[in-house]
């Protein structure tokens, strides 16, 4: 936008820019702050989600563990293979 300072247009002339103000410092700091408060939000019902059904699992594991006489790795296996299945249903609830 260009701005005539003058009443016979031969006097000083002015550029004046708008301010952007998405490409400025202010609009990414404030989307960084609020998709990261976002990612947190879902980061946090996911692991309490997660830690329900565990919970949940954790008498059935725990008898195949002393039926089986498996030991502390086998068990934290077959607790890794039961919480792919539940991050599914965690991850579409959050």
């Amino acid at each position: 936008m260009i701005i005539h300072l003058g009443a016979d247009g031969g006097g000083v002339r002015a550029r004046v820019r708008k301010p952007d103000l998405w490409s400025g410092p202010v609009v990414p700091r404030y989307a960084w702050s609020f998709f990261a408060g976002v990612a947190l939000q879902v980061l946090t019902i996911m692991v309490l989600v997660e830690a329900i059904f565990l919970a949940e699992r954790f008498p059935m594991v725990f008898r195949d563990v002393l039926k089986n006489n498996a030991d502390l790795i086998d068990t934290a296996l077959l607790f890794v293979c039961n919480s792919t299945q539940i991050f599914d249903l965690a991850l579409a609830l959050a």
